[in-house]
Parts: structure tokens; sequence; C-alpha cells
């Protein structure tokens, strides 16, 4: 049952653009898991993310994160934020 409890979050991690090595570090602190553990549930988390992922169109999902990335650089030059995190 933690299967259910752990990939998801891992899942959440991915999909804000957590590097393998922060992952590993997350489930190694959090739970205190083996690398082995860890790459294991990581595994199944990207294949929730893929799952996920396969149900939506490329081209609506582009123009969607282009759309957040245009966004982001007009809110940082109406706050005259000279550099933004993407």
């Amino acid at each position: 049952m933690i299967f259910f409890i752990r990939s998801p979050k891992l899942a959440k991690l991915i999909v804000k653009g957590l590097s393998q090595h922060q992952l590993m570090r997350h489930a190694s602190n959090s739970w205190g898991l083996s690398s082995e553990q860890a790459s294991h549930y990581i595994r199944e988390a990207r294949n929730v993310v893929k799952a996920d992922l396969s149900e939506i169109d490329r081209f609506d999902m582009l123009a969607s994160k282009v759309q957040m990335l245009e966004q982001n650089a007009t809110d940082a030059v109406a706050v005259r934020r000279i550099t933004t995190e993407i």
C-alpha cells in the first residue's frame, strides 16, 4: 500500500522538474529507502507520469506551456524582476 503513497508523490515531483538526483535524495531522506528501492519507486512514478501524458495532445500541451512562459515573462516585467525562474 505504501506504493500508492510514494509513487504519486514522486510523480508530482517529476512533473515539477526535479532531477533524478533530487528524487533519489527525497526518497532516501523522506522514507529511508535504499538506492535500489528509491530507483524502483522513481521508475514507477515515471510510468505514472507517462500514462497521464499519453492522454494529452502534444500540441495542446506545448501551447499551454508556451502560454505559461509568456505569462511568467509578462509578470516578471510588471514587477521589474530582472531574472525569472522558468
